[in-house]
């Protein structure tokens, strides 16, 4: 609680310190559905509300959405869940969590490495990465899919497009050396319905 109470109160002050360089600019609260979202988000509300609750907290929403879903932790398919804990944990303030805009944030699926791109990559566990590229492009379609039916999301940040060959960097859909995985042209494919706002998964 006292992280999360510290954690608000930074950002007010980062908040009031970014609107009076640039009132334009957008500043985003950050939540990672993997770690006791819904805790999280009430203990944000109960701080803010403690703190007076008078300045202007965040424009937007930075969620890292986990790759499963339960009622403990949360991913795409939780987005009901996410925008009414919102509403709940903010209802007594001037953010307004049915409408504040969402962002997917940090989206990555590692992709085990094929043999002849191993010398790319430091890791030597790379290619026993339990992943596929099929399963990348699979589920960053999904995501992105996902996305185009949910009001207030507004938008999709990937954790990296191009793999660095530094370890836990294999969720770009290009090797270090700029040659297009497997995953790319469905995830080209992906983003570009997403764009269009064209979906079947609503």
């Amino acid at each position: 609680k006292q992280n999360v109470a510290a954690y608000v109160a930074a950002l007010e002050a980062v908040n009031a310190g970014a609107k009076a360089a640039n009132p334009g600019v957008f500043v985003g609260g950050e939540l990672d559905g993997a770690i006791q979202p819904r805790q999280v988000l009430l203990a944000m509300g109960n701080a803010y509300i403690s703190g007076g609750g008078t300045q202007p907290l965040m424009d937007e929403l930075a969620f890292r959405p986990s790759l499963t879903s339960s009622s403990a932790v949360w991913g795409v398919t939780s987005y009901p869940t996410l925008v009414k804990t919102l509403t709940q944990a903010f209802s007594a303030t001037s953010v307004d969590g049915a409408t504040l805009p969402i962002l997917y944030d940090q989206v990555a699926v590692q992709a085990a490495v094929p043999a002849e791109k191993a010398t790319l990559y430091a890791d030597p566990n790379a290619q026993t990465i339990a992943g596929t590229e099929a399963t990348q492009a699979s589920t960053y379609g999904t995501v992105l899919a996902k996305a185009t039916c949910q009001a207030t999301v507004a938008g999709v940040i990937f954790h990296r497009l191009a793999d660095t060959g530094q370890p836990g960097e294999e969720s770009g859909v290009f090797y270090p050396d700029g040659a297009a995985k497997t995953s790319a042209p469905a995830f080209a494919a992906s983003v570009s319905a997403a764009r269009s706002g064209v979906s079947t998964a609503c």
